[in-house]
């Protein structure tokens, strides 16, 4: 036998005389990869007591302090100066300022102690953490040394956490003249209120206009004046909120910089805009006001394409009304809400609202809507002087009289199946929001309270079919699940809620099974619910990452290696990709060592590479197997 391992030995030697080392490079397991192959690669020869070598890694502790994990790892082996440490999360290697890394000790044992950042995400965060002989010692390594650490979402606290800000345009200079620039804040719980933009340059900057979409985003229209002097000035914009700060820089150009490069934005064609019809909800409120809404029909549509103007007249005369100030808010593309204070001149007043584009040759339309005035007597007429319970109505109004003589004030009552509001007077009021009793309900311009799903300002809302109160949180509609946030409003999208993910699709509907979106599929369970971790589903198993993504192509998870196919399909038995052959056991697990498979031996490699074609020398006997892999002596 002794000869013939020499043999062996002399034989590949000759081999890498004549420069070809395909058998040798097949015998050697070196430095771990994105997946088993990538782990086979040539190293320089050297003579073993030069050899650096990783034998063993032994995660020791995991600690959490202050949302931030540490784990430690013993790192043993032969002749080692410096361990090197690789970190990724998926596809891509993080830089390693990102973490504090310390090291203890040298030579054959050395502790590699890791301090992850924060996760300030809304997902689990995956790291991959690999160990391997730095490049001046030249070593190898003996095993398997890649290592999952896995990073919690944090909990859910309500208080405002702030990711980034940045710079929604897609230029990040300015114009020595002063520009317009949209300033992205993006985090968690985020309100108006919670979160401040500080300048380096105030009297240079004035906020335009903030929008609130939703409580993950801010964004902020900002106006910078032109920049006097010759050099160019750095802006930093800090936005804070709550215990977090982040911040931007922008540079405008000085009055030096003739040569200053613009932004190459081409304008996309825009067709103008048409309206062809314009709807109030009401044409006469009362005198303590309200706020009808405008309805437009047309064409091309955009909030910023349209305007409204408001003007107070005294009823049937051009006599203009200057203290009554009307201001209109735009709540979608095609309507606004018209905020009409209380009358207080003692008049009837006439509102003319003209609503134009911004397009040369168009004329505006003109809508009326009247106010009554405030009467002394603010007691309803009683026109029937034998007291019946119904409906009643005069010059200010209506309003519902019961058998005793007395009416509704101030409040919500049902007759007869609906729900109406009555002011402080007893009249009744249309076409706004009101609030009673701790419930939020919207009159419609029949002066009925809204009932089932009901669109207002472009966002859907459901209110009771038999109390008319608005409803927030889940709501149970036919076979369908929605949900409402706290105001209300329908959400669409990814939702987070009750420490799970749950998504509803474009009419609102929560979305279960098997969900593509974004260029990657999930799989929402039966409550609605993202899962992760591993999946059985259909007698196929998969696997869902800790952002609910179903992964393909190697996985490294549990100390063990898995192949997902295109579809997510977890793979078993004999598997060939990459130019070799692996075999992957009834759990998926990828086989190393040897494997009887139809009465024949097989070996797999430590990066599961099936030998074939070459003598290899396992547990110090040489083994012979054919180019089918088989061992053959």
């Amino acid at each position: 036998m002794r000869k013939k391992v020499v043999g062996w030995m002399l034989a590949f030697a000759l081999l890498a005389t004549q420069g070809s080392v395909a058998a040798l490079a097949a015998e050697r397991e070196t430095e771990t990869g994105s997946s088993p192959a990538a782990k086979e690669s040539l190293e320089e020869e050297q003579t073993a007591g030069q050899e650096a070598v990783i034998r063993q890694v032994t995660r020791k502790t995991e600690t959490i302090s202050e949302g931030r994990k540490q784990v430690e790892f013993l790192v043993q082996g032969e002749n080692l100066k410096e361990v090197g440490v690789r970190i990724k999360m998926g596809l891509f290697a993080q830089k390693l300022d990102l973490f504090q890394i310390v090291r203890e000790g040298e030579g054959e044992s050395q502790s590699i102690k890791i301090l992850f950042p924060e996760n300030e995400t809304g997902g689990e965060e995956v790291y991959e953490v690999q160990f391997f002989p730095t490049p001046e010692t030249k070593g190898k390594i003996a095993f398997e040394t890649s290592y999952e650490v896995r990073i919690p979402r944090k909990e859910e606290t309500g208080e405002p956490e702030l990711w980034w800000v940045r710079n929604a345009m897609c230029f990040g200079d300015l114009y020595q003249a002063g520009d317009e620039v949209v300033v992205w804040v993006k985090g968690k719980h985020l309100t108006k209120e919670n979160v401040t933009l500080e300048f380096s340059h105030p009297e240079s900057v004035m906020i335009e206009k903030v929008e609130h979409p939703n409580d993950e985003n801010l964004t902020y229209t900002l106006f910078f004046q032109e920049n006097p002097e010759a050099g160019r000035k750095e802006h930093i914009i800090t936005a804070k909120a709550g215990r977090y700060e982040k911040t931007m820089k922008l540079t405008q150009y000085g009055t030096a910089d003739t040569d200053a490069p613009k932004p190459d934005v081409k304008p996309e064609p825009t067709l103008p805009p048409v309206i062809q019809n314009a709807r109030l909800c009401c044409e006469e409120i009362t005198a303590e006001g309200g706020e009808p809404t405008l309805t437009l029909e047309g064409e091309n549509l955009k909030t910023d394409n349209w305007n409204v103007t408001v003007e107070a007249f005294e009823k049937g005369t051009d006599t203009r009304v200057e203290q009554m100030e009307v201001t209109v808010e735009k709540t979608s593309a095609t309507s606004a809400v018209l905020h009409i204070p209380e009358n207080k001149t003692g008049k009837e007043l006439q509102y003319q609202i003209w609503i134009g584009v911004k397009a040369k040759g168009t004329e505006p339309i003109l809508k009326n809507l009247y106010q009554q005035k405030k009467e002394a007597e603010t007691e309803p007429i009683e026109e029937d002087p034998q007291i019946r319970e119904g409906w009643r109505e005069d010059r200010i109004g209506k309003w519902y009289q019961y058998e005793d003589g007395s009416y509704p004030k101030a409040e919500a009552v049902e007759i007869e199946g609906e729900i109406y509001y009555f002011n402080a007077a007893g009249y009744l009021e249309c076409c706004r929001w009101i609030q009673t009793g701790g419930h939020w309900y919207y009159l419609t311009y029949e002066s009925k309270a809204a009932k089932g799903w009901v669109g207002i300002g472009g966002s859907w809302y459901f209110f009771d079919k038999k109390t008319a109160q608005m409803q927030t949180g889940w709501l149970k509609e036919g076979d369908a699940w929605y949900f409402l946030d706290g105001n209300g409003v329908m959400k669409t999208g990814w939702l987070y809620t009750g420490g799970s993910w749950y998504y509803l699709g474009e009419t609102g509907i929560m979305q279960t099974g098997w969900l593509h979106t974004g260029g990657n599929w999930y799989y929402l369970d039966e409550t609605g619910a993202m899962k992760t971790g591993w999946l059985r589903e259909g007698g196929s198993w998969y696997y869902l990452e800790g952002t609910g993504v179903m992964k393909t192509g190697w996985l490294y998870t549990g100390g063990s290696w898995y192949y997902l196919e295109g579809n997510g399909v977890m793979r078993t038995g004999w598997f060939y990709t990459g130019g070799s052959w692996y075999y992957l056991e009834e759990n998926g697990a990828m086989k190393t060592g040897w494997l009887l498979e139809k009465g024949n031996w097989y070996y797999l490699k430590g990066n599961g590479v099936m030998a074939a074609g070459v003598a290899l020398s396992v547990s110090g006997t040489s083994y012979r197997f054919d180019g089918n892999g088989k061992w053959i002596g």
